[in-house]
């Protein structure tokens, strides 16, 4: 059943970005036996992810603060060990989810195989290629991207978590309910 998550990433900066992208895409962590390495980039090469990405911020220069300037956000899609699916599988659902949840953004897409469980991480540029302008976080998105990771799981005949849904009891104050 796969889950979707945030990296916080509080520290922002060009090198931030270029040590994120190296530690998803290291071999240790993405090259299988048979030599197949889960690293692909969506409108980048997964592999030189970081030069283009700052050619495009070069491109599209910032016009905020340097303070609030945002260099990359990251994302993981992790599978539970029990999940009868295969590292190839794993990044193919990773290439299809990154190309409609970050549409016109360049986007890493790294398959982690050394652990138990398969998982794939996303660093994706902020800067949309076609506008200039930066990709925005509200309450909503992390939401609405494990509702896109759901449907794209259950078109692979994957089982997905079931909807959560809190109800806090009546008669209880937030205090009381942590």
């Amino acid at each position: 059943m796969p889950i979707v998550k945030f990296v916080k990433n509080s520290h922002q900066s060009k090198t931030a970005l270029q040590k994120s992208i190296e530690y998803v895409t290291q071999e240790k962590k993405t090259l299988a036996d048979n030599g197949m390495r889960y690293v692909s980039g969506i409108n980048c090469n997964g592999l030189n992810a970081y030069n283009e990405m700052m050619l495009t911020r070069s491109a599209y220069p910032f016009q905020g603060t340097n303070k609030s300037e945002r260099f990359f956000y990251q994302y993981i899609q992790s599978f539970d060990s029990k999940d009868n699916i295969t590292a190839d599988e794993v990044h193919a659902i990773a290439l299809e989810f990154a190309e409609k949840a970050w549409k016109n953004h360049e986007v890493v897409v790294a398959t982690h195989i050394d652990r138990g469980h398969l998982h794939s991480h996303f660093i994706i540029s902020p800067i949309n290629l076609e506008t200039g302008k930066r990709l925005r976080q509200t309450p909503q998105t992390l939401k609405h991207l494990r509702q896109l990771s759901d449907e794209i799981c259950r078109q692979h005949g994957i089982k997905v978590l079931e909807p959560y849904d809190y109800k806090k009891p009546a008669g209880l104050t937030q205090g009381e309910m942590r």
